[in-house]
């Protein structure tokens, strides 16, 4: 079984991005999570405290985006960028 999700993206009169996902055809309510690498936390060598706060939202989520979080925010934090393994391509 496939699912088809779709992200159109349009800017308001300010210039900024409003997002809608369909999913399979529905619209869907969306949980950004974004791990900043320009954090002025991680500028500070406070990696830490970074790392506390994405455990938070981590445990908030889904076991699925949990991973994703936590692999990421460990690669953020000592390499300051992710690794696309296992990531689609979506360059091509």
């Amino acid at each position: 079984m496939t699912t088809s999700v779709e992200m159109i993206i349009g800017y308001d009169g300010d210039g900024r991005p409003h997002e809608v996902i369909v999913v399979d055809g529905c619209e869907a309510d969306v949980t950004y999570y974004e791990l900043d690498p320009d954090d002025r936390r991680l500028r500070r060598s406070e990696s830490a405290e970074w790392l506390r706060q994405q455990e938070l939202r981590a445990a908030a989520a889904t076991p699925a985006a949990a991973a994703w979080i936590r692999r990421w925010a460990a690669q953020t934090a000592q390499h300051g960028e992710i690794e696309l393994d296992g990531v689609a391509d979506w360059a091509d």
